[in-house]
């Protein structure tokens, strides 16, 4: 059904589509539907294969440990050849070793910072060498908040996320540290995010882009709580005082190391 559903989704926005998959943290979302949270890993993994199969097969048959298809027919396949790009989420070196082997690009956290996403990238780019699979720019899921002073960006951002990072860190998201999230939310926005004046945001972006392969950048514009009103302005403000800047600035290819 998700291959099917996914599919149909590429083919509707003409080949737009980027899957985004992980294995989850939740260990009661797997109890409540039945699921041992120890196979987790192993049934990503076979999940993974044969959604694959289905989009580029026209006849499936897969025999594994958890699911069996024999002389399964696809009809719906994909728009873009040979399916859409999966980019795997992970927050360890072996998981950031399995979206190399897997899929084609690692969504960075927001609570990955500067030192561990250099390392967690070398991880990555040597797992790519030995699979002797082409390297990739890495979508970077971090904020940019932008205001007319460093002060009011902070305040901004503690407005927008504050409550849903505590949320997190009380939800079994082990990087996530509700006594951090409590006492020292400045500190935790200045190394999750690019905060300050638009000069000051596109300034740290630009930094980053020159250590990092990273493209593109993957922002929340709209948090619990947030207006409509706040919304709205908000996006204008990235519309125009990032965007235009931001798009005149290419990442290396490659992580740069020591």
């Amino acid at each position: 059904m998700l291959a099917e559903d996914l599919a149909t989704l590429d083919v509707l926005t003409r080949g737009r589509l980027v899957v985004g998959a992980g294995a989850g943290y939740r260990e009661d979302e797997f109890t409540a539907l039945g699921v041992d949270f120890a196979e987790r890993f192993a049934m990503f993994e076979e999940s993974l294969a044969i959604m694959r199969k289905m989009w580029t097969q026209d006849v499936v048959d897969h025999d594994g440990r958890f699911w069996s298809v024999a002389d399964g027919r696809t009809h719906i396949r994909p728009w873009q050849e040979p399916h859409p790009p999966i980019w795997i989420g992970a927050m360890k070196d072996h998981g950031v070793r399995r979206s190399a082997r897997l899929g084609d690009g690692w969504p960075i956290t927001p609570e990955t910072r500067g030192p561990e996403m250099v390392r967690l990238l070398s991880v990555y780019e040597d797992e790519r060498t030995r699979l002797g699979r082409p390297q990739v720019k890495h979508p970077l899921r971090r904020e940019i908040i932008p205001a007319a002073t460093t002060d009011a960006a902070y305040a901004r951002f503690e407005s927008m996320a504050k409550e849903r990072l505590l949320a997190y860190a009380n939800r079994q998201l082990a990087t996530r540290s509700a006594d951090e999230i409590a006492r020292e939310f400045r500190e935790v926005a200045r190394k999750e995010t690019f905060i300050g004046t638009p000069e000051e945001c596109v300034a740290q972006i630009a930094a980053m882009a020159a250590v990092v392969p990273i493209d593109p950048i993957l922002v929340r514009a709209q948090w619990p709580r947030m207006s409509s009103d706040e919304v709205v302005a908000y996006l204008d403000d990235l519309g125009r005082d990032i965007v235009p800047a931001v798009a005149e600035i290419t990442s290396v290819d490659r992580v740069v190391r020591g």
